[in-house]
C-alpha cells in the first residue's frame, strides 16, 4: 500500500495514537520510494528458497492529487525504480491489467470496477499451476481441519495439551503430528502461532495472532504517549528507549493464559525487547530516526567505515534494530549501550572498558560500522576492528535466522565507493589473490580498496562473502 499523498521523495511522517492523544508528527529518515524499495527487499527475503513471491502495489488517497496525469507520472517513476530490482528482473511483480505497476485506489470511493480488477488478478495468481509452481502446496486435509477447528474455538489462545485432543477429533494420529501441523498452520499458513523452540511459549498455541500483535503496536504506543510515570522515567525511554520492567507491566496486558512473562519472552525472542540488566529493557523501536544533518555532520572516524550492504540493494527491515538488539543481550559480547545520542537509525556502543566507541548506522541500502579507538596506543586497532566486525557479523545471522529470511537476499561486505560523489557501497571482493571493490553503479573496480580497509581483515578470504 503506497499512500500517493505523501510524494515518493519525501520523509514519511511518524505519528502514534492512543487513548492518551497523539504524538508530535517527526519525519522519517526515508523517503517513501526508499521506504517502498525496502518493502520489496524484504518480502524478497521471505519464505522458502525455492519459491517466487508475487507483488502487487497498490496507490492510495489518489483523491488527493489534483489531476489523474499526477497519478500516471507517479506510477511511472516508482515503475522506473521497481524495474531495477531483483524483485523485478525475476518476475515477481504482478503488474495490473491496466499495464500501470500500481493498482489505483480512491479511498473516499472505492469505484467497483478497481475491486473487481484487483480480485480478478489476485485470482489468476492463485490459478496459476504448472512445472514449478509454488502457488499450490499439498497437505493432508487433516491439517486443514485441523486449523479450522482450532479458530472455531474462540480462544484467542489454547493450551498445547488441548490442541493435540483438538487435533485427534481432526483424525491426526500422534502429538509429533500435531506439532508438524502447527508447524504448517505457523509457516506456511500463518493462521496461527507456536514457538515450540522457545521454552516460555511451547506449552501454549496462539490461535489470533492479532493479540500479539495488538500488544507489540500499544507498546510501541504507550511508550510515546504513557502519562503515567515519572518525568525522569518519561526521558528515559522517550530519548534513550530504556524503561524499567514495572514499566512494561503496566502497558502489556496479558491473559489468562498468554501471561506478561509469556509475552515479554515473545518480544525478546524477537528483539523486540532487549534486557539490558534485571530491572531495564531497550526497545530501538521506540525511538525517533535521527536528523539527516545529524548524519552528515557526525564526527568522522580515521578507520575508513565497514558497511554491510544486501543483494537486492535494500536492507530488509528489521534487521537493524533487532541486531543492535542481540548484540547487547548477546553476554558473549563485549559491546554495551551507550545511553547518549541513540535514535531507532543510530547507536553508540561501547566496545570494552575503554578500548573504542562503536557507532552503526542504518541507511535504506546498508549498515554502515564505525570504530572510534579510545587508546589506540594501548589497544590494536586492528584487532578492535576485527572483533567487532565479527560480533556483529554474528548477531546478524542470528536475526536473520529468526525473522526467517532466506538466502535470496545474502548481506556482503562493502567500504565507501572511491568513484561517485553519491556514498553507497562498493562491494569488496579477492580475486586470484588481489582484494578490490567494485561499484555496481559505473562497473568499476579499484584495487586495492580505500586506505586502511586492511584493519577491517584478519583473512581476505572471509569478507568475500558473509
Amino acid at each position: 500500500m503506497i499512500a500517493a499523498h505523501i510524494g515518493l521523495n519525501n520523509k514519511c511522517p511518524v505519528v502514534y495514537h492512543n487513548k492518551h492523544g497523539s504524538t508530535t508528527p517527526y519525519k522519517s529518515s526515508h523517503t517513501l520510494k526508499e521506504n517502498v524499495l525496502q518493502q520489496l527487499s524484504t518480502v524478497m527475503s521471505t519464505g522458502r528458497n525455492d519459491q517466487q513471491p508475487k507483488i502487487m502495489f497498490f496507490l492510495t488517497f489518489i483523491d488527493q492529487l489534483e489531476t489523474h496525469d499526477e497519478i500516471v507520472q507517479l506510477d511511472e517513476e516508482l515503475k522506473q525504480a521497481v524495474k531495477l530490482t531483483d524483485a523485478y528482473k525475476s518476475g515477481a511483480i504482478e503488474m495490473a491489467e491496466t499495464k500501470t505497476l500500481c493498482h489505483f485506489i480512491d479511498n473516499t470511493n472505492p469505484r467497483e470496477e478497481d475491486l473487481y480488477r484487483i480480485r480478478k488478478t489476485v485470482e489468476r495468481i492463485g490459478k496459476r499451476d504448472g512445472p514449478g509452481s509454488t502457488y499450490k502446496v499439498l497437505t493432508p486435509c487433516s491439517w486443514l481441519q485441523f486449523g479450522i477447528a482450532l479458530r472455531l474455538t474462540n480462544s484467542p489462545v489454547l493450551k498445547f495439551d488441548d490442541c493435540v485432543q483438538i487435533g485427534y477429533q481432526c483424525n491426526i494420529q500422534s502429538e509429533s503430528e500435531v506439532k508438524a501441523a502447527l508447524y504448517f498452520l505457523h509457516q506456511k499458513v500463518g493462521l496461527i502461532r507456536y514457538f515450540v523452540d522457545v521454552i516460555e511459549l511451547n506449552d501454549i498455541v496462539i490461535v489470533e495472532p492479532k493479540i500479539l500483535f495488538s500488544n507489540v503496536t500499544r507498546l510501541v504506543e504507550d511508550t510515546f504517549t504513557i502519562e503515567t510515570v515519572s518525568s525522569v522515567k518519561q526521558e528515559m525511554f522517550s530519548t534513550k528507549g530504556i524503561f524499567s520492567k514495572d514499566m512494561i507491566r503496566k502497558i502489556i496486558t496479558g491473559s489468562e493464559h498468554l501471561t506478561r512473562k509469556k509475552l515479554i519472552a515473545f518480544l525478546k525472542h524477537y528483539h523486540i525487547l532487549a534486557e539490558m540488566d534485571t530491572n531495564n529493557f531497550f526497545l530501538p523501536c521506540s525511538l525517533v530516526h535521527a536528523e539527516p544533518q545529524m548524519k552528515e555532520n557526525r564526527r568522522k572516524s580515521t578507520i575508513p567505515p565497514l558497511l554491510i550492504a544486501y543483494s537486492t540493494g535494500y536492507v530488509p527491515r528489521g534487521v537493524f534494530g533487532f541486531t543492535v538488539a542481540e548484540l547487547i543481550t548477546n553476554k558473549s559480547n563485549n559491546l554495551t549501550l551507550e545511553e547518549d545520542n541513540i535514535y531507532r537509525d543510530q547507536v553508540t556502543l561501547q566496545f570494552g572498558p575503554y578500548e573504542s566507541e562503536v557507532c552503526l548506522m542504518s541507511y535504506p541500502t546498508y549498515i554502515q560500522i564505525d570504530v572510534f579507538p579510545n587508546h589506540p596506543e594501548t589497544f590494536s586497532v586492528a584487532k578492535t576492528c576485527c572483533k567487532v566486525k565479527s560480533q556483529v557479523l554474528a548477531s546478524l545471522q542470528i536475526v536473520m535466522s529468526k525473522l526467517n529470511y532466506n538466502e535470496k537476499n545474502q548481506p556482503y561486505f562493502a567500504f565507501e565507493c572511491v568513484f561517485c560523489e553519491v556514498v553507497h557501497p562498493a562491494r569488496y571482493y579477492v580475486y586470484e589473490g588481489q582484494d578490490g571493490i567494485t561499484c555496481s553503479v559505473l562497473s568499476k573496480s579499484s584495487f586495492p580498496p580505500p586506505e586502511g580497509y586492511k584493519l577491517w581483515i584478519e583473512d581476505p578470504v572471509s569478507l568475500n562473502y558473509l
